[in-house]
């Protein structure tokens, strides 16, 4: 094994990361920009059904890496972020109302540009915004079955609409996308009159929002995450990994007993990113290739914990195929006895297709804790921690 050898540079943080609801990275000019989400108190609604409750306020602004905070209208909050555009997408209850505005925003020239207003009638929902050219928004009406709604994410148009399983209506949702389609699961409402309804899955193009391929399965409903490759669905739940071929038919299966779960695919292996530990599959069989355990990587007591502190967390907080080798950084967070105080280590480990370790860093440790990572390849990333961006370059 070889260990990689890093150039460290630590660069403090005008604000901590407490408030911090995401760290966006903006192509092509690399700079970080950081979304503030910092709650300021209780209002109470006035006006309309929901008189008598009162609403959560924020004050939010975006912070550019070298730049002073740009600050959103009171009563936005941030939604998502299209990070190729540098725009930003927010939400606003109007209780009076009963409806919900998105606005989409234009971030350049460190100004907040509104770009369009779209209303909907609460409680609307942004469930998802591709790193393409759409954004996904539901409603949760459940007398007539829910809908989707389909916009493009540059100008905030709409493209179009689908009601999965009609006026059943759908519980949940799941979103997989690769570089040139989004794929929707959607799980149906279970009721004794529909507890066999099949799953269905929808091919969108990227591009353009259409509805390319619509497909049913029949198939276990308690599925947490799917991905897609060039010959199957691999969907997993709690407890079971799962391959279906593109007909529908279950190719294997494979048990785990599944807390947090991560995954990527190369060509040939399935990685699972599990709660302690990592599982490489054989992608054509489901078979096991390798594993590895996480508290292996910590056996030596590296923290030199005391014995007043023995409870020890461990779990991947990246897990990402980057030039062809898996990279996973691992978060080992020890508590006291009373929980008052806890200490942290974070390390990078880098593994080959044969599950060998290549190279190891260690990240943060003592009381910093990882926030966000990007990688721009496996001799440069960039951690945020909850005071501080480090960048790593070999």
């Amino acid at each position: 094994m070889t260990t990689a050898q890093f150039n460290k540079k630590e660069i403090a943080l005008n604000n901590s990361c407490d408030n911090v609801y995401d760290v966006i990275l903006l192509t092509p000019s690399n700079r970080y920009v950081k979304l503030i989400s910092k709650e300021i108190g209780l209002e109470p609604i006035i006006s309309g059904g929901y008189k008598g409750y009162s609403d959560m306020i924020f004050q939010n602004s975006v912070v550019f890496q070298d730049q002073q905070p740009i600050i959103l209208p009171k009563y936005e909050n941030f939604i998502y972020s299209n990070v190729t555009e540098n725009k930003l997408f927010t939400a606003e209850n109007h209780w009076g109302t009963g409806e919900v505005s998105f606005k989409l925003y234009n971030l350049k020239n460190q100004k907040l540009s509104l770009i369009k207003e779209v209303v909907k009638p609460i409680p609307y929902l942004i469930t998802y915004n591709t790193k393409g050219n759409i954004v996904v928004l539901t409603d949760y009406e459940e007398t007539f079955g829910r809908t989707i709604d389909i916009y493009s994410s540059d100008n905030f148009n709409a493209v179009t609409s689908l009601k999965p399983f009609g006026k059943k209506g759908f519980e949940d949702m799941i979103f997989f996308e690769d570089g040139l389609f989004l794929y929707a699961l959607f799980k149906p409402v279970v009721t004794s009159s529909y507890a066999n309804e099949s799953i269905k899955i929808y091919q969108i193009s990227l591009k353009t929002g259409e509805i390319l391929q619509e497909k049913d399965f029949i198939i276990p409903l308690n599925i947490t995450g799917f991905y897609v490759t060039d010959e199957f669905f691999i969907m997993y739940s709690y407890n079971r990994v799962i391959a279906y071929n593109f007909l529908g038919d279950q190719v294997w299966s494979n048990d785990f007993t599944i807390q947090e779960i991560k995954a990527d695919m190369d060509e040939e292996i399935l990685y699972l990113g599990l709660s302690d530990m990592i599982v490489a599959l054989n992608l054509e069989s489901g078979q096991p290739l390798w594993t590895r355990n996480f508290r292996d990587f910590y056996k030596d007591k590296l923290m030199g914990l005391p014995d007043n502190m023995p409870n020890i967390n461990i779990r991947p907080v990246f897990f990402d195929l980057i030039d062809n080798q898996l990279a996973v950084i691992i978060s080992q967070t020890s508590y006291g006895s009373v929980r008052r105080y806890s200490k942290y280590l974070t390390k990078l480990f880098v593994f080959d297709s044969e599950g060998n370790i290549t190279a190891t860093e260690n990240i943060l440790s003592s009381e910093t804790k990882l926030f966000k990572c990007f990688f721009q390849n496996m001799n440069s990333f960039t951690v945020f921690s909850d005071s501080a961006m480090i960048c790593y370059e070999k």
